[in-house]
């Protein structure tokens, strides 16, 4: 699809789609590649966890 990775993360992020196999290899973070973690995610104990969260509710 060649989308820029940041818009990847964030769509995925608001479809709650777990990160999968193809990210694996990749460093969590990449200054000025990737989007920030949103905060919503960090206080939730990381986007796994939250995104478990929200689907159960």
């Amino acid at each position: 699809w060649d989308l820029p990775v940041a818009r990847l993360e964030h769509w995925m992020d608001l479809t709650g789609v777990l990160s999968v196999t193809p990210w694996a290899g990749r460093p969590a973070f990449i200054e000025g590649t990737d989007r920030p973690q949103p905060l919503v995610h960090l206080l939730n104990g990381g986007e796994d966890a939250f995104k478990m969260l929200r689907a159960r509710g």
